[in-house]
């Protein structure tokens, strides 16, 4: 059957495919040439786009002579072609082209080209960019176009604007980008290199939101336990303040129990049913009681020495006490606490307090030594409760402490 047999819908379905051949092939060759094959594949397919070319006008033409009668050239020798050796070249190139995209897809797929630099930069978390000195991009990733559309509003067509933009939006070594549904914050570097004699810079961008989230976080958790600590702080100042109420109320329950049964015992005396002797030794010891110091009721060393007297203790000091607001709170601490194991277990009558006082770079240094004249710790004392948070209190104020037990029991403070 000839080519003007045939009708013109088939004809014309035959140029059809021939033109889709074409335009497949058009970009088979633009591949190519992307992945850098060898020219004879291109001339090739070249070569196959050209005889398909040719054919498809062939058929257009016997479309074209059939629906009109205008002088067109003889064609006539095409009436002798067999339409099944049009379907087995349309079948032949296209079964070419199936061949050469599978083996260009295969190629690329195990070979590395500049095209795989470009695809392993567009995949990447973080913006690239390089640029020659004169600003002109040579590789710009999704990430670096993204950040330029949100900073500038539009793309990256200078590097070295580009530059300008981000340094001046944020400080020298981050951004803050605006997005639409939140901020976020990259950090930005930009390096110097040389490749192939001309010089080149390389522009990265890191998203480091995530960083500044879990910073901003941690800050707030800091601000919160400082808070604690300071409200911990008040809290330990408020425990110290009701045991040493504590212990004034018990000495003047013993004070009050005293003299209860020193007036009880002059009543026998008076009858002549008591021995004067020890009445006079149970009035020494309830008038030791009362013999309190002579000191400001409002000062803090002064409510130490009160209680101190209450319970029958005297501390004796060598040096000068602390003035300043801190040596005030750790003295305080260090007496109360010696005072009360002093009269727990120790027994003692007598506490001593030897302070030594320098001077270093316009502020003064504490060294105390506390002891008393009460029995010596058998075993090494254990720092629980009240020696605990006196070395807490200490080490938080930039002071050491130090005890000593074996021939006495010695606390050594410096702060």
């Amino acid at each position: 059957m000839g080519m003007f047999d045939l009708p013109l819908p088939i004809v014309g379905a035959l140029a059809s495919l021939f033109l889709v051949l074409i335009w497949c092939e058009s970009f088979l060759i633009a591949n190519q040439i992307r992945l850098r094959r060898s020219y004879v594949r291109i001339i090739l397919t070249a070569f196959m786009m050209l005889a398909q070319y040719v054919i498809m006008h062939l058929l257009v033409y016997v479309v074209l002579i059939r629906r009109d009668d205008g002088e067109y050239p003889d064609f006539s020798w095409f009436d002798n072609v067999n339409v099944f050796v049009i379907v087995g070249i349309l079948l032949v190139f296209t079964i070419i082209l199936i061949l050469i995209s599978r083996e260009n897809i295969r190629w690329s797929r195990s070979h590395i080209s500049h095209l795989s630099v470009q695809k392993s930069m567009d995949k990447l978390p973080i913006g690239i960019c390089y640029y020659l000195e004169s600003g002109l991009p040579i590789l710009v990733n999704p990430v670096a176009e993204s950040v330029s559309f949100e900073i500038t509003g539009g793309s990256l067509r200078d590097g070295n604007a580009f530059w300008n933009a981000i340094s001046s939006n944020g400080t020298r070594d981050s951004i803050t980008v605006s997005g639409k549904n939140d901020n976020r914050y990259m950090s930005i570097e930009r390096n110097e290199l040389e490749v192939e004699g001309k010089k080149c810079y390389e522009v990265i961008l890191n998203d480091v939101s995530e960083e500044v989230k879990r910073n901003n976080e941690l800050e707030r958790e800091n601000n919160r336990l400082s808070q604690m600590n300071a409200h911990i702080r008040n809290l330990n100042k408020t425990i110290d303040e009701v045991a040493l109420q504590s212990e004034i109320l018990d000495a003047k329950v013993k004070i009050h129990d005293s003299l209860g049964q020193v007036l009880l015992m002059t009543k026998l005396y008076l009858k002549g049913e008591f021995d004067s002797s020890q009445l006079l030794e149970e009035w020494d010891e309830a008038i030791s009681f009362l013999d309190i110091r002579d000191e400001k009721k409002d000062d803090e060393y002064s409510r130490i020495f009160e209680v101190a007297c209450d319970v029958g203790l005297d501390i004796k000091i060598d040096g000068e006490l602390p003035s300043d607001e801190r040596g005030i709170r750790i003295m305080t601490a260090a007496l109360h606490e010696c005072m009360t194991n002093a009269i727990r277990h120790a027994g003692a009558s007598e506490m001593y307090v030897r302070i030594e006082t320098s001077d270093s770079n316009a502020k003064k240094k504490y060294q105390v030594e506390i002891s008393n004249n009460g029995n010596v710790p058998t075993e090494e004392p254990k720092e629980t409760g009240g020696l605990m948070n006196l070395r807490h209190l200490i080490e938080e104020e930039g002071g050491s402490m130090e005890i000593k037990w074996q021939k006495e029991y010695i606390l050594i403070v410096a702060f």
